[in-house]
C-alpha cells in the first residue's frame, strides 16, 4: 500500500503550458494595443526587443509543450514503507529512479534545479532527484520519508 503518490500525464502538462501560454499571450495582446501606440514613437527598438523576446519565450513554451504532448505518457512519484520510486518519461523533468529507504544517507533542498525539488544521497553518495516538476509534491514525499527514517541527516545546500 503506498503512503503518498503522485501522477500527470505529459499530454495534459503540454496542453496546459498551451493554454497558459494563449491566456498570457491574449493579456499581452491587450496590453500592447493601448501601451504600443504611445512608446513607439518614442522608442521603437523598446517595442521590437520586446516582440522579439515574447516570440523566443512563446517558442521555447510550445516546444515544451510539443515534447510533452507527443511523448504522452505518465509521470509518477510515489512511496511505500520500503522504497520511493519516481518514474519520469523526460529526463528534462527528473530522471527515473527507485530508492529502498533504508539506503538514503541524507536529504538536501535542490535549488539550483527547481526551488522546491530536493536531493536524496544514498550510503554510496549516489544523488537521486527529487523533481518539483509536473507538480510533484516533492515536499511531501520528503515529510513523509522523514516520517519513516526521522534518522535522517538533512544538509543545506
Amino acid at each position: 500500500m503506498y503512503r503518498l503518490k503522485h501522477s500527470k500525464s505529459t499530454l495534459a502538462e503540454g496542453v496546459s503550458a498551451l493554454l497558459w501560454l494563449g491566456l498570457i499571450l491574449i493579456g499581452l495582446g491587450c496590453f500592447q494595443v493601448f501601451f504600443f501606440p504611445i512608446v513607439w514613437p518614442k522608442d521603437p527598438w523598446f517595442v521590437i526587443l520586446f516582440g522579439i523576446i515574447e516570440a523566443l519565450v512563446a517558442l521555447a513554451v510550445v516546444l515544451y509543450a510539443t515534447i510533452n504532448i507527443r511523448k504522452n505518457q505518465t509521470f509518477v512519484c510515489l512511496i511505500d514503507e520500503e522504497q520511493i520510486e519516481c518514474v519520469s518519461p523526460i529526463d528534462d523533468g527528473g530522471r527515473s529512479f527507485r530508492l529502498p529507504l533504508a539506503q538514503i544517507q541524507r536529504l538536501e533542498p535542490s535549488g539550483e534545479e527547481s526551488p522546491n525539488s530536493w536531493c536524496l544521497y544514498d550510503h554510496d553518495g549516489n544523488r537521486y532527484w527529487l523533481t518539483s516538476d509536473y507538480n510533484n509534491p516533492a515536499e511531501k514525499f520528503v515529510r513523509e520519508i522523514r516520517r519513516i527514517r526521522p534518522d535522517l541527516q538533512e544538509s543545506e545546500p
